[in-house]
């Protein structure tokens, strides 16, 4: 019995421990995503190019830091595969079904068909390409090359093909001496967050015996996705659709 109380507090404090690194990623994002905004501005970048850039990704850094952490724990032996790839499954669930749902009940949202056409291809051939690249049980780097070339190619697409919107600047005031260190002190917090996040849901896992993947999708995945779920709240309440 006090063994088994023994492992149920673990069991908690292991939980504890990955929403306290969850929320370190998303106020650590918040920050970088600010700093960096503010930056661009002061530099004088348009807003298409802040939203096209700093935005998307930006608000991906959780997930991004989660996967580059857990890849160089996996050259140290610590084996954390399946909590990288149940972190980017979870993470895609998350930002297509909790976000763009709650978003659709906060407001109504349209798209052109032009542009469902377009980026939706594109999302359904990144599933495609992933789907054949893992056929073997392995993301080896050539076709980790391969996926982030895909991901360059469609952002460079993305720029071009942007529409005929006329280029918004705003002028940024300010310290950029306090920009910069928003940047650098929310990577700093990011990093300690995945840190947390990572050894916290592997020892969760190894203490439930379940499967790192399924505490990535049902746990990670979601929380990860909360900077994009602020931004699309943020942009629904304002009637800001196309953001969300």
């Amino acid at each position: 019995l006090h063994h088994t109380k023994r492992v149920q507090y673990r069991s908690m404090q292991d939980l504890g421990f990955i929403l306290l690194g969850l929320a370190l990623l998303w106020g650590g994002t918040e920050l970088v995503i600010d700093g960096a905004v503010n930056i661009a501005r002061r530099y004088g970048l348009s807003e298409i190019l802040i939203g096209l850039t700093v935005l998307a990704i930006g608000s991906d850094l959780p997930e991004t830091v989660v996967a580059m952490h857990g890849a160089f724990l996996n050259l140290a032996g610590v084996d954390t595969s399946a909590l990288i790839v149940g972190n980017a499954i979870g993470s895609a669930f998350g930002q297509i079904g909790m976000v763009m749902g709650i978003a659709g009940l906060i407001t109504y949202l349209t798209l052109s068909e032009r542009f469902i056409f377009m980026h939706g291809s594109v999302l359904l051939l990144s599933v495609i390409l992933l789907f054949f690249a893992g056929q073997d049980g392995a993301i080896s780097r050539i076709e980790g090359a391969v996926l982030i070339g895909a991901f360059v190619i469609y952002m460079v697409m993305a720029f071009k093909t942007r529409g005929d919107h006329k280029e918004e600047f705003i002028e940024q005031k300010g310290n950029v001496f306090y920009f910069w260190a928003s940047l650098i002190a929310g990577l700093v917090v990011v990093y300690v967050g995945s840190d947390l996040t990572i050894l916290s849901a592997t020892a969760l896992a190894e203490r439930f015996g379940v499967s790192q993947s399924l505490i990535a999708i049902v746990v990670i995945g979601a929380g990860t996705s909360l900077p994009e779920l602020s931004i699309s709240i943020s942009a629904a309440l304002k009637k800001q659709g196309g953001l969300s």
